[in-house]
């Protein structure tokens, strides 16, 4: 259904099924949150979120919030409960560079976590809007490469926040993060979103976390092209076009498909589901008679994912430290220092990677294209076959 806003002018049954199962699952993670966090029965709290939005005096009485006040009290209730000074409490900057070591005994052991984040694309694409979270094959096969050849790095945690995109690439990336994987010790940890292309490249055949509410799963192949005969004509605008062989021109923007290029589209389409297939059933050890009823396109939170067996845990990143750190065997005293790939940019980098002029996001026609545009919006706007995410999910 991916390229239903493009055909359809609302959603179709399917979408609905897909979108109700994943809201369900959401609303009833919020209530069972709510309820033990306030003390309060599940019947309560849906009463509450049919009453609200509260007031703040009114949320207070209702037993949503315990006291109105300033932040500053709230920092020195927050010192006094830890027993410290406010002084002690940990800026920011400072909480974000931390690493994460449980124990300060034992060896020291080092942790690489390569983040995979953006729309997946061909080497040598750039995004139209000036974003420069995209994931490139290139770059990533030299992280992967790097890490691999790295003496010190003793575990490896993929951390993946992407929708998916280009089907060749996130194939390239698939395979660089499998040599990586028979070279280190490495667990895959998925974040806000690890969908079609996203998820493929988790195949890797390690073991998965994911948070409850990952966007996961989408197995799914999409290809499309616009037909613009009809605008360009309002617009009068003529094209002429000269080609040589029987589908040269089975991309052109300006003629339908004939029935042959369409057979041979669905050639394409079908052989890369196929093996779309294949390589989760390699990587999650399963027949691919049992993957291919959880595939067909459909997106599951990480919980519904667990219960289809489409990964193994759920957690945070966190969680994924602790499953790499038993897979590369550490001590149970080993202290662990986390080393960031891609290595964060420096305000001079950042910088010059600006587009050159900063129309590229700020312009309102630039803005309602990214927020009305599917998920792997750069993939997308670069044709190809895609395994890329159907719908985006806001939630409020």
């Amino acid at each position: 259904d991916a390229g239903d806003i493009f055909t359809r002018t609302s959603m179709s049954p399917e979408t609905r099924e897909a979108m109700n199962s994943i809201l369900d699952d959401m609303y009833g993670r919020v209530v069972a949150t709510l309820a033990a966090g306030r003390k309060m029965s599940p019947e309560i709290i849906k009463a509450l979120l049919d009453e609200g939005p509260f007031l703040a005096p009114v949320a207070r009485s209702k037993g949503l919030v315990d006291e109105l006040n300033y932040e500053p009290v709230a920092r020195k209730a927050a010192a006094g409960k830890a027993g410290v000074s406010e002084s002690a409490i940990v800026k920011d900057r400072a909480y974000l560079s931390a690493g994460w070591s449980p124990k300060s005994a034992g060896k020291r052991r080092r942790v690489a976590l390569l983040v995979a984040q953006g729309d997946i694309v061909r080497a040598g694409t750039s995004s139209p809007f000036g974003d420069d979270q995209l994931l490139e094959p290139g770059e990533m096969g030299a992280l992967a490469k790097e890490i691999a050849s790295d003496r010190t790095i003793d575990a490896v945690v993929i951390r993946i926040d992407s929708p998916g995109g280009d089907a060749v690439a996130s194939d390239e990336i698939l395979s660089a993060m499998k040599d990586l994987s028979r070279r280190k010790p490495v667990v895959i940890s998925m974040s806000d979103l690890a969908a079609s292309g996203g998820y493929y490249m988790a195949m890797t055949g390690d073991p998965i976390v994911a948070e409850a509410g990952t966007l996961t799963g989408s197995i799914g192949v999409i290809y499309g092209k616009p037909n613009l005969k009809g605008l360009y004509e309002k617009l009068g605008i003529s094209t002429d076009t000269l080609t040589r062989g029987k589908y040269a021109g089975i991309d052109s923007t300006t003629a339908p498909l004939t029935p042959e290029g369409r057979a041979k589209l669905r050639e394409g389409v079908d052989f890369i589901y196929s093996g779309f297939l294949r390589k989760v059933a390699e990587g999650r050890r399963k027949p691919v008679a049992e993957i291919e009823p959880q595939a067909q396109g459909r997106v599951w939170l990480g919980s519904q994912a667990r219960e289809r067996g489409l990964v193994d845990e759920l957690g945070g990143l966190s969680k994924a430290l602790e499953l790499v750190a038993a897979k590369a065997k550490f001590g149970k005293d080993d202290s662990i220092a986390i080393s960031t790939y891609p290595r964060k940019k420096s305000f001079f980098e950042q910088l010059m990677s600006l587009p050159e002029t900063g129309m590229a996001k700020a312009s309102p026609a630039n803005a309602w294209l990214l927020s009305n545009m599917p998920a792997g919006t750069a993939a997308w706007l670069n044709g190809g076959l895609l395994r890329v995410i159907p719908f985006s999910v806001d939630l409020h």
